[in-house]
């Protein structure tokens, strides 16, 4: 329990500034509908979250998946890269895009990709890279894209070019050697940090982000997950981003359209 006492502390002196930190959840790797995902969609359902999937456009089930969310109004969809290909050599860090690619060539795969995402219901118009890489060419080519906001770890030192970011910086696993649950402490001591980063540099508004992965959930994340989700939404020293108000499909066509028009 002192885990929550030191994450309330945190808060409290939040609040003595009369500020609320801003949160949003998102989980990857959505290509179909899964046991796992629906588990996942009942928790967002039950406590009354919003939650965006990053879906990878080659997904086999999109067309299961997007009758699903249909029905599923607090769910939104991001793309997840293009194929979700790891195209690392040794010594490299993964990703789905060579380093000596330049944004041109990155543009054209992702915007080829984006209709498969785009037919989802409540797209966004925000590209979450696999493996959370930020390409030193990615910005350049989501603009070209016609991106208009991007999201992966923390942290992500890259020029926005316009682009609105919002990072994910909390995960409830470990990758290595195998995904597993983070723990307890582990997961709200980081995101604890998260807040205090915030504060110390007076970036009250920066989003945090929850990661989570449906399908690699073990028993014990399941369990966490429900709980920080139960006593998270139930805070009114939080303040939960709204997708579809911080970054929609419709709006960013409708800048595209402006921009033809002009």
């Amino acid at each position: 329990m002192i885990a929550w006492w030191r994450l309330g502390r945190e808060l409290d002196r939040w609040a003595a500034a009369g500020r609320r930190p801003r949160l949003w959840w998102r989980d990857d790797d959505a290509g179909d509908v899964t046991l796992a995902l629906e588990r996942l969609v009942e928790l967002a359902s039950r406590h009354r979250l919003p939650l965006v999937l990053a879906v990878i456009p080659s997904g086999t089930g999109l067309p299961r998946l997007g009758a699903f969310l249909a029905s599923r109004p607090g769910v939104f969809a991001a793309q997840h890269g293009v194929a979700h290909e790891n195209r690392r050599r040794a010594g490299e860090r993964d990703t789905e895009f060579r380093a000596e690619e330049q944004p041109g060539a990155i543009a054209l795969p992702i915007a080829t990709a984006w209709p498969a995402i785009g037919s989802l219901p409540r797209a966004l118009k925000l590209y979450v890279p696999p493996w959370n890489d930020s390409h030193p060419a990615l910005h350049e080519a989501l603009r070209q894209a016609g991106f208009e906001g991007f999201s992966a770890g923390e942290p992500a030192a890259l020029p926005g070019l316009g682009l609105r970011q919002a990072h994910a910086q909390v995960d409830l696993l470990r990758w290595k050697p195998s995904p597993r649950f983070r723990g307890r402490g582990a997961t709200l001591a980081r995101l604890r940090r998260m807040l205090r980063l915030r504060r110390l540099a007076g970036d009250w508004d920066g989003p945090i982000g929850l990661l989570t992965h449906h399908l690699a959930h073990d028993a014990a994340a399941w369990a966490f997950l429900d709980e920080l989700l139960g006593r998270l939404s139930a805070d009114p020293r939080f303040e939960w981003l709204d997708p579809a108000r911080e970054l929609s499909a419709r709006r960013a066509s409708a800048a595209a359209e402006g921009r033809r028009a002009a």
